[in-house]
């Protein structure tokens, strides 16, 4: 229906887990970048395949209800957040119909699913930025990616971040600014330092500095230098990452000043949290996801595993409703946090492997199972060694909907099944979704 270049009215009907919301011309389906559901909007189709288009706004004829200005300035242009446009209330009505949509499409009972957890003040809630960096013109750019490129949007507040990163980072930008240091071209590989990341804890008021390096750049002075700009920097990492392309870290770290790691506050305890190693980014949502296990816990469990365990968030919170448990962790970096973190605070009945989840899974044969994996879902292997060993209860945390969905089919047919399904906004202001899945066996 319609050539590329045309222009036509449609109104949207919702929101997709890419981001962009779904039209229609007649039948014919266009994904709106930029649309609400209820906006009634003429549009240009910038891309027509043959099953679907993709629309440009060009005029928001009748805005809907749920439209509302966005805070940043930099919105639509930075990719970090594609739902500003969209009222708190109505990101949340939209991100539980799409989890519903995952679990109808995969045949799964879409009426496990409860209502989804938001937040109280959705803003300021990201414990950690990745800056990429630029010099033009004698300026440094420092922000976010713009959309689908690899141009630097350059940002000097961001309304997601914690204050005192935008502050910290700030700060850093100046001195990067100062120095002779080369900023790196990836068109040309060429320059020193690729990457500035900022995380830490406002609740102990603790931020690691994490600068990655195309080769060893940063002098302990140069380091000092940093650590002068904010009383609450306790460290300056540098990682090296000589290979092209866009990973961002490398295999290869060091502390150059102060310590590697911040400390964090989540749930009474207290975590050690390296430069190279994951953390949940919300920390007050995770913390609802912790008490939303421990209220549907039971008693009398003997072995519980944490797999893909990080620093130890899980092993760690739980560590109380199990005689022993066992935390399994391929990261070199988090494993050395989680032993530290059991240490810290003094649970003896907690233990951690350095191993990939599905070398050692068979062989622990636990009665609960913990899951958080990485984006992708779990291996086939863990899902082949889970039918082995039958743990009674598995807590499946998910940043992902179609890797969940595709691995509740595989458990649900070896006889498992789905307790409740529980999302959460941990992102809020974009499309995705954290689930907690409770199976029983």
């Amino acid at each position: 229906m319609g050539k590329k270049g045309q222009y036509f009215v449609v109104e949207i009907e919702r929101q997709t887990f890419s981001g962009a919301a779904v039209a229609r011309i007649n039948r014919y389906v266009v994904f709106v970048p930029g649309g609400v559901p209820g906006d009634k909007l003429r549009i240009r189709l910038v891309e027509r395949k043959e099953n679907y288009g993709v629309g440009k706004i060009v005029e928001v004829i009748e805005p809907s209800p749920y439209r509302v200005e966005p805070v940043c300035p930099h919105f639509p242009k930075c990719g970090s957040c594609s739902w500003q446009m969209m009222r708190y209330d109505a990101q949340l009505r939209e991100k539980e119909a799409i989890l519903k949509e995952f679990f109808e499409e995969k045949g799964l009972p879409k009426d496990t699913i409860l209502p989804i957890e938001g937040m109280d003040l959705p803003w300021h809630y990201r414990n950690k930025a990745i800056y990429p960096l630029k010099r033009l013109k004698g300026k440094v750019l420092m922000g976010f990616y713009e959309r689908n490129t690899h141009k630097i949007v350059d940002v000097e507040d961001c309304p997601i971040q914690y204050p005192k990163i935008n502050l910290v980072a700030s700060k850093a930008r100046g001195l990067i600014s100062k120095e002779r240091i080369t900023i790196y071209d990836e068109v040309r590989h060429w320059g020193k330092l690729r990457y500035m990341v900022v995380k830490g804890s406002k609740r102990t008021n603790e931020y690691l500095l994490t600068l990655v390096v195309k080769d060893t750049a940063i002098s302990r002075s140069f380091a000092r230098k940093f650590m002068g700009i904010d009383d609450s920097i306790v460290g300056v990492v540098e990682d090296i990452n000589p290979k092209k392309g866009n990973t961002i870290f490398g295999p290869e770290y060091r502390t150059v000043e102060g310590r590697g790691y911040y400390i964090e506050s989540f749930a009474g305890k207290k975590f050690r949290v390296s430069a190279l190693s994951f953390f949940q980014t919300n920390v007050e949502q995770a913390e609802k996801l912790v008490k939303r296990i421990r209220e549907t816990f039971e008693d009398d469990v003997g072995l519980m595993m944490d797999g893909y365990s990080g620093v130890g968030l899980f092993a760690i919170t739980l560590a109380d409703l199990a005689k022993r448990i066992v935390g399994v962790e391929e990261s070199r970096s988090a494993y050395f946090d989680a032993v530290d973190n059991a240490r810290r605070n003094d649970q003896m009945n907690v233990e951690f492997i350095n191993a990939k989840v599905e070398s050692v899974i068979g062989g622990i044969k636990a009665e609960v199972l913990i899951l958080d994996p990485p984006r992708r879902g779990l291996d086939s292997s863990v899902i082949s060694a889970i039918a082995d060993v039958r743990p009674h209860r598995i807590f499946y945390i998910s940043c992902n909907p179609k890797a969940l969905v595709r691995d509740l089919d595989a458990l649900l047919s070896f006889g498992y099944k789905i307790d409740f399904v529980q999302p959460f906004d941990f992102f809020p202001h974009t499309p995705q979704i954290e689930t907690l899945v409770k199976l029983s066996a």
